[in-house]
Formats: structure tokens, sequence, C-alpha cells
């Protein structure tokens, strides 16, 4: 990996870690450097599994799995274009 390159992913992995965001996606991707060894096909599902965004919560609220369809942001209910969009653009980044 080239200096420059290998700042870069220092850079990140340290934002990454000082950051209270993103816990679920945390889950899934503790470490930069490991991330950046494998391609993703990002889709719609994956987004909303990986962030934690996207309808799922309202679904599984429907049916009675859990108690709260509030999606982990709390910026709203559910499924909203706005925020799939957004979490699929922040996903194709990783």
């Amino acid at each position: 990996m080239g200096e420059q390159k290998e700042q870069s992913v220092k850079w990140w992995q340290r934002e990454w870690t000082e950051t209270t965001k993103g816990a679920i996606t945390k889950a899934f991707v503790p470490k930069i450097e490991e991330r950046l060894k494998f391609r993703l096909n990002v889709t719609p599902n994956f987004t909303a599994i990986l962030t934690g965004h996207g309808n799922i919560k309202a679904y599984l609220h429907k049916y009675k799995i859990i108690g709260d369809p509030t999606c982990p942001c709390r910026k709203g209910k559910g499924k909203t274009k706005s925020s799939s969009d957004k979490d699929r653009k922040l996903a194709s980044k990783l």
C-alpha cells in the first residue's frame, strides 16, 4: 500500500473508531483496512441491513416482533426515498 493511501486508511480508521454513529455498520465492518480487501455489490436490501435504516424495523413492528418502528437515526419511521438514496450512497463508499 502506498504511503498516501496508508495515511488515508489510518485517518479513516481513526474517524471510524471515534464516531458515535454507525453502531450497526461497525458491527459488520469494524476495521476499514479489512473492509477494503473485498468488493461489495451494494443493493437496497444490503444497505438497509448494513445501516439499520430502511423499512426493516417498520416490517418487524408490523408483525409485533419489535416494539418500536423508529429508524435507528430517530429521524422517522420506516423507509423514505431520501433516506434510502442517502444510505445507498454511503454504503457504496465503504
